[in-house]
């Protein structure tokens, strides 16, 4: 179990440096009521990728897992399609933010509970691109945890998820007014440089996806999974 809820951490940091929620949140923090609102984005998101996790692998993933036993050749297929996918996506991800402009994340009026909402929702939709939480979804549907070892894991990918967000909030209640003003200036180029951590590391796991497929085909066992 304490291997799996390393894993889930592990995955987890893949997935914590979102520019997307990040950007949101720094947002919140220039609303009134920024604390609250914020605390409730974060709340959104930490329970929406909890139940996630767990109804993730409990269902679709475990079915699939079923269907497709690993290691065998329809699975690496698969995988290989899967890891160019992420490839060539990673590339459009990275283009539609680098050349797109907007001055704020949202722009409606706020309160914590519509950012509770937000935050549900934000992960909700974001869940077909999830790649790291679907890897740790699989990753428990193949080590047939049970379900208290699904739960565990899924709440410390849950924690590592929002720990940023959480920590940004933190250090703005410590000192606002000087969180402001480090909030202003770094804004644009975290925002900016995030993407490309997120294209970059969305483009890894498709390489390392394909790869692995690669070297099934080739020597007959895969390279990453035993």
């Amino acid at each position: 179990m304490i291997k799996l809820v390393l894993s889930a951490i592990a995955f987890a940091a893949t997935d914590c440096l979102d520019p997307l929620s990040i950007s949101v949140q720094i947002y919140l923090l220039t609303t009134k009521r920024a604390l609250l609102n914020s605390l409730g984005f974060i709340l959104g998101i930490f329970t929406a990728t909890l139940l996630c996790g767990v109804v993730i692998t409990l269902g679709p993933v475990k079915e699939l897992d079923s269907i497709m036993s690993h290691p065998n050749a329809p699975y690496f297929i698969f995988q290989a399609l899967v890891g160019l996918g992420l490839t060539y996506g990673s590339y459009h991800y990275w283009y539609h933010f680098s050349h797109r402009k907007e001055s704020h994340p949202i722009k409606v009026k706020v309160n914590p509970i519509t950012c509770l909402v937000l935050g549900g929702t934000f992960t909700v939709t974001d869940l077909p691109t999830n790649i790291p939480l679907l890897a740790l979804a699989d990753e428990l549907a193949r080590s047939q945890a049970d379900l208290t070892a699904i739960t565990l894991s899924s709440f410390a990918y849950s924690m590592m998820r929002t720990a940023p967000l959480f920590l940004i909030v933190s250090l703005f209640a410590i000192n606002q007014e000087r969180a402001r003003e480090v909030i202003s200036a770094v804004e644009e180029k975290l925002i900016k440089w995030g993407h490309l951590v997120v294209a970059a590391t969305i483009s890894i796991l498709g390489i390392a996806l394909t790869v692995d497929s690669l070297v099934f085909f080739a020597l007959g066992k895969p390279l990453f999974v035993p």
